[in-house]
């Protein structure tokens, strides 16, 4: 017996209620339609079977079937969940990179350094050099032969020292403590008063240790002590360390390998540099050479190029940035002026006039002489002429005017050089 999806059964008509089960009415208790017992049971034994089998049949379920259900239900339900949470995602706002502050290049300004030392011959001694330290700078500069130098600083603070200039003959050139330098806006300037130690007074340690400054200042030097400068710098005050008397042989070659140990290190500094370049050069060609052979296939090509370009920036080192120093000399400024130049001085020439003075009573004779002498009874006296001053004669003083240049010494910038890699410009 069957019924169809509006409660009624198929072969009479008729309605029922009860709970479906695959398409039939079946009692809630019983599993069946009380009504319609009767007629299943007779079916079923008409059918052959047992009553009720009919009825088993139909309401039991295999148990392969109950498990497909069971996944099927389960694989719903998650992809179900899947989808609201992948909507869920995509409405998500993306978060915004976080900002990243990245500082500007430090302000700078000009300072110049002057030395006063006057009277010292820098042209045949070693240049006076200035250490400059603070807010994270430390390097020496050369003062050159003018004795000045101008600086590009960052703003803030800074101290300067010198080290000692060795003379020709072996004697020193020195100024003591330390100066403070203050770089602002406007810029900034310091001016150190520099005592020559004659020779015969610098000690053989004094020596020593002028020398031991000077090579340490090669060493830390910006573009101003490298190169060919500091060999020369090297040299100057070997030879001039020599030239001392105090200086015994032995504190010579201490003086000489000191300075040579120096010099190697300028030396291996420029091979350094040299290979460097080389190696940057050979880089670049075979970049060029690796571009034209990948030409035949242009997406490899351009996934190479990336590739290669990528790798050559995360293992290159930073461009190197130039710090600018003036580079200054002292250059005469005429400045002509005539003169008065004097060839004898002012004089007073005295007048004088002959007197007759008498020899008997000393007196000048003048007209009452002779009256007086005859009353005295006294006569036959003798007579002397004497030169008597009776006023002078004023003489100014002679001379003649002549054309002298008054000048004087200005400190001119001749140009810039980079203190890291020597350039100039």
């Amino acid at each position: 017996m069957k019924c169809d999806y509006d409660h009624r059964c198929v072969e009479n008509g008729a309605k029922y209620r009860g709970t479906v089960a695959f398409g039939g009415y079946f009692s809630k208790t019983t599993g069946r339609r009380p009504d319609m017992a009767e007629e299943t049971e007779k079916t079923a034994v008409e059918d052959g079977s047992k009553p009720g089998k009919a009825l088993s049949k139909v309401k039991a379920l295999p148990m392969r079937q109950k498990v497909a259900i069971g996944l099927g239900c389960a694989l719903v339900v998650a992809g179900v969940g899947v989808g609201v949470a992948v909507a869920a995602q995509q409405q998500r706002p993306a978060a915004e990179p976080a900002a990243v502050e990245q500082a500007g290049p430090a302000k700078e300004a000009l300072a110049s350094i002057t030395a006063e030392a006057e009277g010292w011959d820098f042209a045949t001694s070693t240049p006076l050099i200035a250490h400059v330290a603070g807010d994270g700078a430390d390097f020496y500069v050369s003062l050159g032969e003018g004795g000045s130098a101008e600086l590009s600083l960052a703003l803030g603070e800074y101290e300067v020292d010198f080290v000692p200039s060795i003379g020709a003959d072996g004697s020193l050139l020195k100024h003591e403590g330390e100066l403070d330098l203050h770089v602002s806006d406007e810029g900034g300037s310091v001016s150190a008063e520099f005592v020559k130690v004659e020779a015969e007074d610098v000690s053989e340690d004094e020596m020593k240790a002028a020398v031991e400054a000077v090579a340490k200042a090669v060493e830390g030097g910006d573009g101003s002590l490298k190169g060919e400068a500091g060999k020369a710098v090297l040299e100057t005050a070997k030879s001039n360390a020599a030239a001392n008397p105090n200086m015994s042989e032995e504190a010579k070659e201490e003086s000489e390998k000191v300075a040579d140990g120096a010099e190697a290190g300028l030396a291996a500094d420029d091979a350094s540099s040299q290979a460097g370049a080389a190696q940057d050069a050979g880089s670049s060609t075979g970049q060029s050479g690796q571009d034209v052979q990948s030409g035949g296939n242009a997406s490899s090509s351009t996934a190479s190029s990336s590739s290669g370009t990528s790798s050559a920036s995360s293992s290159s080192k930073p461009a190197h940035q130039h710090s600018w120093a003036a580079v200054t000399t002292q250059q005469w400024v005429s400045n002509p002026v005539s003169v008065w130049v004097q060839d004898s001085a002012a004089w007073d020439e005295p007048v004088y006039s002959g007197t007759y003075w008498c020899n008997k009573c000393g007196c000048a004779v003048d007209a009452t002489h002779n009256k007086d002498m005859m009353m005295q009874g006294q006569g036959g006296h003798s007579l002397t002429v004497k030169q008597v001053q009776t006023g002078t004669i004023h003489h100014e003083a002679t001379g003649h005017y002549e054309t002298q240049d008054q000048g004087w010494y200005e400190t001119v910038t001749t140009g810039y050089q980079c203190s890291g890699c020597g350039a100039w410009q």
